[in-house]
């Protein structure tokens, strides 16, 4: 219950980027008034809780690779993908000798 001197409240804890309808009404001694009109409302965006999923790799050539994955998934999206940013750094070099009897690996 909200003290009748009270004119405004926080709502907290709210679903992530999702649309509410809000309505308020009066009590007295005797029940319950008829409910406002209703206001709907959308909260804010915020980043997603999940990674995209799927990430698969093709080499296409000596230089290249093509990368594909899915969005993540909607309930974890948490407002509109806008873009992604895809990062890669060069696996630590490894190189292979071949001595004639046996693959030896040197850092």
């Amino acid at each position: 219950n909200i003290p009748a001197a009270t004119q405004s409240l926080v709502v907290t804890d709210l679903a992530k980027f999702a649309q509410f309808e809000i309505s308020v009404r009066a009590s007295t001694s005797q029940g319950f008034g008829e409910y406002s009109g209703t206001v709907v409302t959308t909260t804010q965006q915020d980043v997603p809780d999940a990674p995209p999923a799927d990430l698969a790799v093709e080499t296409l050539s000596a230089t290249a690779v093509q990368l594909t994955w899915s969005a993540p998934p909607a309930a974890a999206i948490n407002g509109i993908i806008q873009e992604y940013l895809v990062m890669y750094i060069r696996s630590p070099s490894y190189d292979y000798i071949f001595d004639g009897a046996a693959d030896i690996l040197r850092n």
